[in-house]
């Protein structure tokens, strides 16, 4: 996939492949891009929805309060290149490797009743940034991109969709932001999830501020944001997502379609979103293997292979030829 691969694209293909994100990125045969296995979650990888048997055989791990329990940092990195390695390994039966994972969660452990807290490290800004960020980059390390999740401020589980979280901008940035910033600047993190939430009047996914001016402007992220399961939440709006820098619309009920060709700004957020994530995916384990000629296959590159059937003749050649000399 080429750096003009967005230009490239109808906008019917951008609509198709943004708004069918539901645990996976559809392909796009004529730019080589392929299908893209997207799953949960902060125990590893999991697949809790459909039934089909695109993820399984995975590991479970212990759950991120635990491993934050440890303050070892080197464990949580070895953690995270181990979901790589299985990222790689991947569903052996059609050669699709997982490369998104939705984790690992850095909201914090505001009260002890957190639905959720298991799925987060604990109510420490730094230590949880310090274990999502170290995780992270594991992941990171192996071509898995890890949805850094959810964004932001997201405490609670009862009654979660659309809930209004009051604070002032002091303590989202020294608390609830800081340890998503530090999954993006030092784990390297090229996506990441929204949450449910409001923050004052505005949903997250679709919060301008929070998305572009903070995300990407502030801390340079260039890569792919999803938002939470969208079904049947009202308050969730696709146009406004992508207005606000959004990518993925998590959803496997198709929405209805707002864009307008001849509307220049409706084309250019979609394109924008389309190459964050282009980028994500050129940029993950699932282009291994990809080479002129081989199109989804995850197996070697037929150069790859060449040179080492090259190589082994050359050894056996000169092996010959040794043998020869010594018998002289």
């Amino acid at each position: 996939m080429g750096g003009n691969d967005a230009s490239r694209l109808t906008v019917k293909t951008i609509w198709d492949t943004l708004s069918d994100a539901a645990f996976k990125s559809p392909a796009i045969p004529y730019i080589l891009k392929p299908e893209t296995i997207d799953t949960d979650g902060p125990s590893g990888f999991v697949k809790f929805m459909g039934v089909d048997n695109t993820v399984y055989d995975t590991c479970f791990y212990m759950s991120e309060c635990l491993l934050a329990a440890t303050w070892n940092g080197e464990l949580a990195y070895k953690m995270g290149v181990c979901i790589g390695n299985e990222g790689i390994l991947g569903n052996v039966n059609t050669d699709t490797p997982y490369s998104g994972w939705y984790a690992p969660g850095l909201n914090l452990h505001r009260t002890p009743f957190g639905g959720r807290n298991p799925e987060y490290y604990s109510e420490d800004a730094y230590l949880t940034g310090s274990f999502g960020a170290s995780v992270a980059a594991g992941a990171m390390s192996k071509g898995v991109y890890p949805f850094i999740k959810h964004f932001a401020a997201s405490e609670q589980e009862t009654h979660r969709g659309g809930v209004c979280t009051w604070l002032t901008e002091q303590a989202l940035r020294e608390l609830y932001l800081k340890p998503f910033e530090m999954a993006v600047k030092r784990g390297k993190t090229t996506a990441l999830m929204t949450s449910f939430n409001r923050i004052g009047s505005v949903w997250t996914g679709g919060d301008y501020r929070l998305v572009t001016e903070v995300l990407r402007n502030e801390w340079g992220f260039k890569g792919t944001v999803i938002c939470d399961f969208a079904s049947g939440q009202g308050h969730m709006d696709f146009c406004q997502m992508v207005y606000a820098g959004g990518d993925l619309w998590l959803d496997t009920i198709a929405p209805e379609k707002w864009y307008d060709t001849a509307n220049p700004m409706d084309v250019y957020v979609l394109q924008e979103s389309i190459k964050h994530v282009l980028y994500t995916v050129a940029n993950s384990n699932a282009m291994a293997g990809l080479g002129e000629g081989v199109v989804y296959e995850t197996h070697m590159a037929y150069w790859r292979i060449g040179l080492i059937i090259l190589d082994v003749v050359v050894i056996l050649l000169l092996a010959v030829w040794g043998r020869r000399c010594y018998s002289s």
